[in-house]
């Protein structure tokens, strides 16, 4: 199951959460992940220096995925210190009093906003071997698994980035180069060997060559109508130990990670979450789960997940 599974590291930072992210690292090994997706942007520009730390011991174990087109932010300042104190202990304080202490399932209000024109990446020639080196040095590593321009406009690459990116794995210091957004598949150049967006029907029903890497599986998530398109799918009257982890919010999530592992075909499926307790719960489930159907579903398992994740996710009758 985790070997179609990677870690989004976009919740890993310094300072006060350092401790925390790097116990997310070693829980995540753990569990069997071996793919990690950073950015230069990410964790308020710790993100890939902490993730190069934790992975040190293993890192020809693992595949790293960084990306190019944002800037680095610069190094932590007193607001950046006063924004991880807000995160680590205000935060997550006022979320538990605003919700009497009970997760609250997402809603369509999390649902990413739309990309604004100066929300895309730039991508000159010129710095894209100042900026990979940069993220070498920050990942403590000398090769890239994979490369991504991240949030390109659909006229990106230009001819001369295409060039450099690709003496980049002609040397060997990037084994593949891709594009990787917060949105939609659409919204990408049809460039390199692997394109990242969001899980979306448009994505499942796509003529592919690239390799696939989806995110965004919890954004509006609703038990009640994931519960009834489990039942509706015929999963829980073949599985019935199966509503005893829909009962759970991590039993929820991991049968949802198995709905988009087994029920289609792409190459890795992202899941990130800053709770180390969170991570191993839903991760242990999503094994547990994993098994339950395989030994129940041999052969039409991936149909019938692919149905009930679209009946879920997306409000349409997918055909049986």
């Amino acid at each position: 199951m985790t070997d179609r599974l990677g870690f989004g590291c976009g919740r890993l930072r310094a300072g006060l959460e350092e401790r925390n992210s790097r116990r997310l690292i070693e829980a995540a090994l753990e569990r069997g992940i071996r793919y990690f997706d950073t950015a230069p942007s990410y964790g308020d520009g710790a993100s890939e220096r902490v993730l190069g730390l934790g992975l040190r011991e293993v890192r020809r174990e693992v595949a790293i995925c960084t990306k190019i087109g944002f800037p680095r932010p610069p190094g932590h300042s007193a607001l950046a210190a006063a924004r991880a104190i807000v995160r680590a202990v205000v935060k997550p304080v006022y979320r538990r009093l605003k919700r009497g202490g009970r997760p609250r399932a997402a809603s369509a209000a999390d649902a990413p906003a739309p990309v604004r024109d100066d929300a895309y990446g730039h991508f000159e020639p010129g710095r894209l071997r100042a900026d990979l080196q940069q993220s070498l040095e920050a990942l403590g590593t000398d090769r890239i698994d994979c490369l991504m321009l991240h949030e390109p406009r659909l006229t990106d690459p230009t001819p001369d980035m295409a060039t450099a990116l690709q003496e980049l794995v002609t040397l060997g210091t990037v084994a593949r180069v891709g594009v990787g957004t917060g949105s939609a598949l659409e919204k990408l150049p049809r460039y390199g060997d692997v394109a990242q967006a969001v899980l979306t029907p448009s994505l499942l029903g796509a003529e592919e060559s690239r390799s696939l890497i989806v995110h965004g599986l919890f954004r509006g998530l609703s038990r009640h109508a994931f519960e009834r398109c489990a039942t509706e799918s015929g999963l829980l009257d073949r599985i019935p130990s199966m509503r005893s982890h829909l009962a759970s919010d991590a039993g929820l999530s991991a049968l949802l990670l198995n709905c988009a592992v087994l029920g289609t075909r792409v190459e890795r499926v992202l899941w990130s979450t800053s709770s180390v307790v969170r991570l191993k719960q839903v991760l242990a489930a999503a094994d547990a789960i994993h098994d339950e159907i395989c030994a129940a579903w041999p052969v039409e398992r991936g149909a019938i997940l692919a149905d009930t994740m679209l009946r879920y996710a997306y409000g349409v009758q997918a055909a049986r």
